[in-house]
């Protein structure tokens, strides 16, 4: 537990009753950001003052119950107190006066739905963003960003809100592998970064595939123009007038590699992925002509074939109204709770590289990998959580619709405190120097 740490700077002169409030909380996710809160710095007001929400009083009062009786286990029962853990009830309308009255009590509000946010999430945005609350949201999801962006940039600045996406998951490391990667770069090498994916033990998230098949649903699909960028401009998130306008897009079909002498095919996740890291760039000013791109490295013909079977039938049955339905209906259920060996048993490794435009053959990789968690629920409660905490010492800082690698406050800090201080080992690795050779074991090896 890490009862030493406390809270400094600007967030002491704040009168808020707490710190950071746990939306959700009795939702699957929630249950874990819950955990790795008790667990890492205690009762609130141990080293953070933190409290948990939701719309029904007698789930909070369950987990209020199993959280008190699991610390007491661990640091003594009469240590910890029941008016130690506060429970904030939201009337089951969720809207935003609501959501008002919570966000004017605490610093940061940690939401765990995990998609679709295109159905709903913007009225407790909208309180977060008005009464100078930071919001932290782990849904990648590219329409609802945009909304999000386009309705609450100009009063998040104003405001000293931040409001940050995509903070966990595959996206919220990818976001911060770039990040740790280009930081590392010498002048003037071409900022073309390529993301390599290995062998990843995870479960399945059925919210996330949630979130991609509700954007191809017919009210979502109001602007054609706007649902075409959506999957066509990486850059659609960057509103910026200094936005990087060369032409570039997802790729789209296998490549043989000649770096790695292996075939590659996109990845699943790269329409969102992508989109998110590009955000990024528009704050983090990676280099001119800035480019990003996600692949799986696969073993033989075979394999790349079946891969890109899949993946196009993947799309194309997201796109057929029918066979929405049925994926819906039979495949996607988001109440479902995955195994618990595949949490604990969980892990995920990658390498992004980027080639030295000033030398023959010089490489630069970071190696991102999580070990002893899943990635989708343990590692983005994790994510979550930390930035919490970091947001909620730093409050008050620029205000804005922030990614993880973009956020005042976070950035290079949630990278070094996740490389440090959480117990799942996650990783952040530079390398510089390197050989088409050493790259090519690198990449294998992570796989």
């Amino acid at each position: 537990m890490r009862g030493s740490k406390n809270l400094s700077g600007a967030a002491s002169a704040d009168s808020r009753e707490f710190d950071v409030i746990v939306y959700g909380a009795t939702t699957y996710t929630g249950n874990f950001i819950c955990n790795y809160f008790m667990q890492t710095y205690g009762p609130p007001g141990t080293s953070l003052r933190w409290a948990i929400a939701g719309k029904n009083r007698s789930r909070l009062e369950k987990l209020k119950a199993r959280l008190l009786k699991t610390i007491r286990r661990e640091i003594g029962e009469t240590e910890v107190k029941e008016n130690e853990l506060d429970i904030i009830q939201v009337d089951r309308n969720e809207r935003t006066e609501d959501f008002h009255e919570m966000c004017e009590r605490t610093k940061v509000v940690v939401t765990t739905d995990l998609g679709p946010c295109s159905k709903s999430g913007v009225p407790l945005i909208k309180a977060c963003v008005s009464t100078g609350c930071d919001y932290i949201n782990a849904s990648a999801e590219t329409l609802w960003s945009h909304k999000v962006i386009s309705l609450f940039q100009e009063e998040s600045v104003e405001n000293n809100a931040r409001v940050v996406v995509a903070c966990g998951g595959f996206t919220g490391l990818a976001d911060l592998g770039v990040l740790h990667l280009s930081s590392h770069l010498p002048i003037g090498v071409r900022p073309k970064f390529d993301h390599y994916i290995g062998p990843t033990k995870a479960s399945f998230n059925a919210r996330s595939i949630a979130a991609l098949i509700y954007m191809f649903e017919p009210e979502f699909k109001v602007d054609p123009k706007l649902f075409y960028k959506a999957f066509s401009n990486p850059r659609i998130l960057n509103f910026s007038s200094n936005k990087n306008t060369e032409k570039h897009s997802d790729p789209k079909l296998p490549t043989y590699s000649r770096l790695l002498s292996r075939w590659t095919c996109p990845f699943l996740m790269a329409p969102l992925n992508a989109r998110m890291v590009h955000r990024s760039d528009e704050f983090n000013r990676y280099g001119p002509d800035f480019q990003y791109n996600e692949y799986v490295v696969l073993e033989s013909v075979l394999s790349m074939f079946l891969y890109a079977l899949f993946y196009c039938v993947y799309l194309g049955a997201l796109s057929f109204p029918p066979t929405r339905v049925i994926i819906k209906k039979y495949i996607v259920d988001t109440k479902k709770v995955p195994r618990q060996d595949s949490l604990s048993n969980g892990s995920y490794a990658s390498t992004i590289v980027v080639k030295d435009s000033n030398a023959v053959n010089n490489y630069y990789t970071c190696s991102v990998s999580l070990n002893h968690g899943d990635v989708m629920f343990k590692g983005t409660a994790a994510m979550m959580a930390e930035a919490a905490f970091l947001l909620a010492s730093s409050h008050g800082d620029s205000g804005g619709v922030y990614t993880p690698a973009s956020c005042p406050g976070l950035g290079s800090k949630l990278i070094e405190t996740l490389n440090t201080t959480t117990n799942m080992e996650f990783d952040f690795t530079v390398e510089g120097d390197l050989s088409r050779n050493q790259v090519s074991r690198r990449v294998q090896s992570a796989g």
